[in-house]
C-alpha cells in the first residue's frame, strides 16, 4: 500500500496541486496525463527521489523493496550488458535463475559482450527494464515511461511480466501508449490541472 496525501509540488510554478491516492496492492496503476502534469514528479515522491513541498507519503514497503525505471535508466555506457546485468545482480542479491529468465525472456542473450552505448534505444531500454525486474524482493513496481522504443513483441513480454507480477505486488506506471498497454492495467488515473483523478481523460 501506498498512500499520498494532499502532495503539492511548487517549481516555478505549481504542478501538483493537492494529490490524494491510495494505491493497493495487487493492482496495475496506469497514470496519464500531457507532458508537463507532473506524472514523473509524483513518481518520484512516492519513492523519495523528490520531497514535496507540501503533503506526505506513507507506505508499508521497504525503500530496498522499491524498483524504479525512468525513461533513461542507470546504465554504465561504456560498460558491456552483462557488466551492467551482473552489477545490479549483485545490489539486489538476484538469484541466477531469475537473471538467466530475464534475459532470456527479453531477448539480450546475443548481446551480453557488446557496450551499452553501441546499443539501439530499444535495446537500452530493454536492458534497463531487465536491471530493474531482477529485485527478487520487489513489493513495488513504479515505471515511468516504461514502453519508450520497445518494438511490440517486447510490449507484449512485458505486459505479461507485468500481470505475472502483480500479485501482492503495488505496480505504477505512466506513459502515453494506453492502447498498448491497456490490456494489463486495473486502475487508469490522469493528471488534471495538478489533481490525480480516476478515468480516462
Amino acid at each position: 500500500m501506498i498512500k499520498v496525501t494532499n502532495i503539492q509540488k511548487q517549481y516555478e510554478e505549481a504542478v501538483l496541486k493537492g494529490v490524494d491516492y491510495t494505491f493497493e496492492t495487487n493492482q496495475v496503476y496506469l497514470i496519464s496525463g500531457p507532458m508537463g502534469c507532473g506524472k514523473s514528479t509524483l513518481l518520484k515522491i512516492i519513492i523519495g527521489l523528490e520531497q514535496p513541498t507540501v503533503g506526505s507519503v506513507e507506505t508499508d514497503i521497504k525503500p530496498s523493496q522499491f524498483s524504479f525505471n525512468e525513461p533513461w535508466h542507470y546504465l554504465y555506457e561504456g560498460a558491456s550488458v552483462q557488466a551492467n546485468i551482473n552489477l545490479y545482480q549483485k545490489l539486489f542479491k538476484t538469484p541466477d535463475l531469475l537473471k538467466k529468465d530475464l534475459i532470456t525472456k527479453y531477448q539480450l542473450t546475443s548481446m551480453l559482450k557488446k557496450k551499452v552505448s553501441s546499443l539501439s534505444s530499444g535495446n537500452k531500454k530493454k536492458v534497463s527494464l531487465v536491471c530493474t525486474l531482477m529485485n527478487a524482493n520487489m513489493q513495488a513496481l513504479i515505471l515511468d515511461e516504461p514502453l519508450t522504443n520497445l518494438d511490440k513483441d517486447t510490449i507484449e513480454i512485458l505486459k505479461n511480466d507485468l500481470k505475472e507480477l502483480k500479485p501482492n505486488r503495488t505496480i505504477i506506471l505512466t506513459s502515453h501508449q494506453y492502447t498498448e498497454i491497456k490490456d494489463a492495467v486495473d486502475v487508469h488515473l490522469h493528471i488534471e490541472s495538478g489533481v490525480l483523478l480516476e478515468g480516462e481523460y
